[in-house]
């Protein structure tokens, strides 16, 4: 199966965060080449984001997690000298 693309862009909730597990669990049943997760999202419920990482370290696929720029209270990138937004965490995080 080819990569899968997901952006994952809200508040981190209780809510949000079952529903994103509900879908890693869902692309298990037949596993991608590999997941490209893209973040940009605010933060958010302690205990739901464990929950996604958890899920994520658990699912049989490889999985890329990719920062985008922060929408709130965070310095801006180019601020802290970043020359590309959207690059991946550190050397691009994977998981598995």
């Amino acid at each position: 199966m080819a990569d899968v693309h997901a952006i994952l862009t809200a508040e981190i909730t209780p809510a949000s965060g079952t529903t994103f597990v509900q879908f890693l669990m869902a692309q298990a049943a037949t596993p991608p080449d590999k997941l490209i997760l893209a973040m940009n999202c605010p933060g958010g419920n302690v205990v739901a984001g464990i929950a996604i990482y958890n899920t994520m370290i658990a699912m049989p696929y490889p999985i890329t997690t990719l920062r985008l720029r922060a929408r709130r209270g965070a310095v801006p990138d180019r601020a802290r000298g970043d020359a590309d937004p959207a690059r991946p965490c550190g050397r691009g995080r994977q998981v598995n």
